[in-house]
């Protein structure tokens, strides 16, 4: 793969330029994706701050060669990806790949009831992860939006379909 880096768009904003696509993205270890959400549920927690030396998106390039702009649009997001640039560099395909997994995953778990079972809060008010969705997070392959297909984390996590009503 191509080496990363940061371009200014004429609107303003940083963008990591990828000249790849996002399913190129190649699988973490466990203990980065781990280390990662500690780090950016900790950063959300406590307001980190957004400069403008941070990227605002990726531009991946699908594999046609066209581009497929993606930004940290919301607050939580840009939050997450900032974090996880401070500690893993997202013009690295490794700190990329964490960032893009991390959002995957926590996207996959708000919208996915069949993942409930995988997370829970603790005493302290802090989300605990199960080892084997965060398992499956770091291995599974992304698509051309970054994200997840759900079906491929709950083979994943050996998760049963559910159970079609009649």
């Amino acid at each position: 793969m191509e080496p990363l880096n940061f371009t200014h768009h004429p609107d303003g904003t940083m963008m990591v330029f990828a000249p790849f696509p996002a399913q190129d993205l190649p699988p973490v270890g466990l203990s980065d994706i781990s280390r990662a959400w500690d780090m950016a549920s900790k950063a959300a927690e406590l307001g980190i701050e957004l400069g403008k030396n941070y990227p605002d998106g990726v531009v991946f390039h699908d594999k046609s060669g066209a581009p497929v702009q993606i930004k940290f649009d919301d607050f939580d997001a840009h939050c997450w990806a900032t974090a996880i640039h401070r500690s893993f560099n997202l013009a690295t395909i490794k700190g990329l790949s964490v960032c893009f997994r991390m959002l995957a995953l926590y996207q996959l778990m708000a919208e996915s009831p069949w993942a409930r079972p995988f997370f829970r809060f603790d005493r302290k008010n802090q989300l605990r992860i199960d080892k084997g969705l965060m398992a499956a997070a770091a291995a599974a392959p992304l698509n051309i939006d970054g994200l997840f297909d759900s079906n491929d984390i709950r083979r994943e996590t050996g998760t049963p379909d559910s159970i079609p009503s009649h």
